[in-house]
C-alpha cells in the first residue's frame, strides 16, 4: 500500500532521528502530536513500521538478539587513604554504563551481533548519557522506554584504598516501569528474532509476560538471574509452564529457582538443573 507524502516525510524523520519524541516529530513536520500519532498508526498498518517505538522492518531478522532488563549508570568511588567512617574521605570516582541487560547487549554488539535493548531510563541527563554511550557501542536503543516519573537507575559503590567494597547502593526502581503493558507495546521487536535474553531485574509479572510473548514469536529465551533474590522472580513463570530454554544461575541462584538448597557437587547440580 503506497504511502502519502506526509507519511513518507514522517518515515524519513523517524529514520533520521529514531529516538525523537512524538512532540519533536510534530514540530519538525509542522504538525501536531495527535496528527503524528494518526500517521504512525497508518504506517504500522501499511507495514512501514512494526509498532510503537518506531521499529523499522529492517531492524528484524533471524540474526538479531533482543535483550530485556536493567540499564543503569555505575558510579565507583575509591578512597586514596584508609577509609574513616562517618566523615568525608578524599578519593577518586568514575562513571560507566552498567546494568546486566545493557552490559549483555553491549558485549553482543561488540562481537558483531545485531542486538536491540528493551529497558527503562528516566528523562534526565543520566538517561541521555546512558543511551548515547550504549548506542555508540552498536546497540539499537530505540525500544528503551523514557519514563517521565522515574530517575535513571544507578549503582554506586564505595571502595577503600585497596579496592575492597565498603558499601554499595543500588537505586534501580526505574525497571519497575517496564510493565507487561510496556512490553506489549514493544512486542514487534521480537518479530523474527531467534533469541531473547532476559535478566532478573524484571518484575515477576513482566518476566512472565515476556516469556509468553517470546513463545508467541517463536524465540528462545535465555534467563540471567542476576542475584539470589531476583532469581526467585522466575518461579511463578515456571509454575505457569513458561520455561526459558537456557538459564545461567550460580549455585545459590539455582537453589532460589528450585526453592531449596543445592549442594555444590557436579552430580547434584546436574540433577537440580534437570528439574527446571
Amino acid at each position: 500500500m503506497p504511502l502519502t507524502d506526509t507519511e513518507s516525510a514522517l518515515l524519513a524523520l523517524i529514520r533520521e532521528t529514531p529516538l525523537a519524541t512524538p512532540e519533536e516529530l510534530a514540530r519538525r513536520l509542522g504538525s501536531t502530536r495527535a496528527s503524528v500519532n494518526v500517521h504512525v498508526r497508518n504506517l504500522v498498518k501499511k507495514g512501514a513500521l512494526l509498532g510503537r517505538g518506531y521499529l523499522l522492518p529492517e531492524q528484524g531478522g533471524p540474526g538479531r538478539v533482543v535483550v530485556v532488563g536493567g540499564a543503569n549508570v555505575d558510579v565507583k568511588a575509591r578512597t586514596i587513604q584508609t577509609a574513616v567512617p562517618g566523615t568525608s574521605n578524599p578519593g577518586v570516582s568514575a562513571q560507566a554504563p552498567g546494568g546486566v541487560a545493557r552490559n549483555v547487549a553491549e558485549n553482543l554488539a561488540r562481537l558483531g551481533v545485531p542486538v536491540s535493548l528493551v529497558s527503562v531510563v528516566g528523562r534526565d541527563g543520566l538517561g541521555d548519557w546512558l543511551l548515547r554511550e550504549t548506542e555508540a557501542a552498536g546497540v539499537d536503543v530505540r525500544q528503551v522506554l523514557r519514563a517521565p516519573d522515574v530517575s535513571t537507575g544507578t549503582y554506586t559503590a564505595v571502595l577503600d584504598a585497596s579496592g575492597e567494597l565498603l558499601v554499595a547502593v543500588a537505586a534501580m526502581a526505574a525497571v519497575e516501569a517496564l510493565t507487561p503493558a510496556a512490553l506489549q507495546e514493544r512486542r514487534g521487536v521480537l518479530r523474527g528474532v531467534a533469541w531473547v535474553v532476559a535478566d532478573g531485574n524484571l518484575p515477576e509479572g513482566s518476566l512472565a509476560h515476556l516469556l509468553s510473548l517470546a513463545a508467541e514469536a517463536g524465540a528462545a529465551v535465555v534467563f540471567e538471574p542476576v542475584s539470589v533474590p531476583k532469581a526467585a522472580r522466575l518461579r511463578p513463570a515456571l509454575a505457569a509452564g513458561l520455561v526459558p530454554q537456557v538459564v545461567t544461575p550460580n549455585v545459590p541462584e539455582l537453589g532460589a529457582l528450585l526453592g531449596r538448597d543445592v549442594p555444590d557437587e557436579p552430580g547434584a547440580l546436574r540433577a537440580a538443573a534437570a528439574e527446571l
